[in-house]
């Protein structure tokens, strides 16, 4: 609930902070969050409650032509699970650019999950918080 809350708000909140930069996107071929001066810094965005970030499958495999790429700018947001004594607080913010090939898709035939290596996040993202 808190990734979907996060994955919508954000785009929502810059475009109406700076609707000459920003917009959230119109189509499930588009990244989460358009540039408009620049289509080269759309960026996907990526929530989880765990310390990683997680995609389909389909995020380690290069893009068909005229669907979203999937190489490019993610914005990756961790935080705390949700308790039921407490509001979770958002522990990490990371921004970086990942290529399709970085993503290791789940090994099972039937898997749908792709996750990223531990240096990966060492090298590939700058960090807050």
């Amino acid at each position: 609930m808190m990734g979907n809350f996060l994955h919508n708000m954000i785009p929502i909140v810059l475009e109406r902070n700076h609707p000459s930069e920003w917009r959230k996107d119109d189509s499930r071929d588009e990244k989460d969050l358009i540039y408009l001066p620049d289509s080269r810094f759309d960026t996907e965005i990526k929530t989880s409650s765990s310390n990683r970030i997680f995609a389909n499958r389909s995020y380690a495999q290069p893009s068909a032509p005229g669907s979203k790429d999937k190489s490019g700018y993610y914005l990756a947001i961790n935080f705390e699970a949700f308790k039921h004594t407490r509001t979770p607080k958002i522990t990490m913010i990371r921004l970086g650019w990942l290529s399709h090939r970085d993503w290791i898709p789940q090994t099972a035939a039937t898997g749908q999950a792709a996750h990223l290596a531990p240096i990966t996040y060492q090298t590939k993202f700058i960090s807050a918080m």
